[in-house]
């Protein structure tokens, strides 16, 4: 396992590190810095785009705004290095935010992106189960 400590909130100290262990990485965690785990055999495989990517998780219903049938999604914002997304989720509900929101920063291979939009595609396909 790889342990990326990550800073992108503030573009002045932006940083990214790798640690072979945890115990190291852990160390240099404070304030908006995260720490970010990596299965070393995915550090060396394809990165995909870095461009915003959204996907479905759940359809909505026909009162899909603050009626019960919420749409649910996942959003992947690109940084400045190749491979580390922001998540963000996300629904239709305007009351409530369901328990969604900034989820942290995450790490995505071309492979991890495919599999997500053909999970998010089947759902879409499948329509509202409410």
């Amino acid at each position: 396992m790889l342990y990326a400590i990550v800073n992108v909130d503030d573009t002045s100290t932006m940083g990214l590190e790798i640690y072979t262990t945890k115990e190291e990485a852990v160390k240099q965690v404070h304030g908006d810095i995260e720490l970010v785990e990596i299965p070393e055999e995915k550090y060396n495989e394809e990165l995909p785009v870095m461009q915003k990517y959204e996907f479905t998780d759940v359809v909505g219903g026909e009162k899909c705004h603050n009626g019960g049938e919420y749409w649910f999604y996942t959003e992947l914002l690109p940084t400045p290095y190749e491979g580390f997304f922001k998540v963000i989720t996300g629904t239709s509900c305007d009351f409530d935010n369901c328990g969604t929101g900034y989820e942290g920063i995450s790490f995505f291979t071309a492979e991890d992106i495919k599999r997500m939009r053909e999970e998010s595609d089947r759902i879409e396909a499948q329509g509202s189960l409410y």
